[in-house]
């Protein structure tokens, strides 16, 4: 997905958030892999981006597949997963976000009662192997 610049910097000032389906992107678009996606151009560089799947039953997916695909293919830290996470929740259209934070929050604390490398290296473990039918 290319966007200039200005329109990216635009999304970026307005806080309008960018939602990603990486799966499906690789697929609609005949990516090589999830390295080639355009991730990075969002993310590193000030937009709010949340990571969805399109169809996962088409598509075999999970959201947290989709996370690791993303996490393996451009060294994203613990850090940058949560903090997808929290965005996600911002961008969402939930009328309680205040309440949604909270839940996700205690959630998070009882799964991660520290962050640590060792919570961060269970994380970045390995994505699955894509699904035959998605190969090239």
């Amino acid at each position: 997905c290319y966007l200039p610049t200005d329109c990216r910097d635009r999304l970026s000032a307005a806080k309008v958030a960018v939602e990603l389906c990486p799966t499906s992107n690789l697929v609609a678009m005949r990516l090589d892999g999830y390295a080639d996606h355009h991730f990075p151009n969002f993310f590193h560089n000030g937009v709010t981006v949340t990571v969805n799947t399109d169809d996962a039953g088409l598509f075999d997916c999970t959201l947290s597949s989709e996370l690791e695909h993303l996490a393996g293919a451009f060294d994203l830290t613990f850090d940058d997963l949560v903090r997808l996470q929290r965005d996600a929740i911002e961008a969402s259209f939930h009328p309680d976000k205040a309440e949604l934070r909270k839940r996700w929050d205690r959630r998070f604390a009882e799964r991660f009662p520290s962050t640590n490398e060792a919570a961060a290296a269970e994380v970045r473990s390995p994505p699955p192997p894509l699904p035959e039918v998605m190969s090239h």
